[in-house]
């Protein structure tokens, strides 16, 4: 239901936005609560090793 809702203002963001948004939004299989302290040594190397190359190029283009 959670997820729901964050779709709903990605669209929104999205249209009214258009190439002045971009989500960064990697995916863990399985699930991990954001706010389990316990996971933080997961959440960590998903953040290291999410390819950012796309998010770099825009930063670079909309931001710089």
């Amino acid at each position: 239901m959670l997820d729901g809702g964050m779709r709903v203002v990605d669209y929104q963001c999205q249209q009214i936005l258009k190439a002045h948004y971009h989500r960064v939004c990697p995916v863990t299989t399985p699930p991990i609560a954001l706010d389990d302290y316990r996971k933080t040594a997961v959440l960590v190397a998903l953040g290291e090793t999410t390819p950012l190359d796309e998010t770099a190029q825009w930063l670079q283009t909309y931001w710089m």
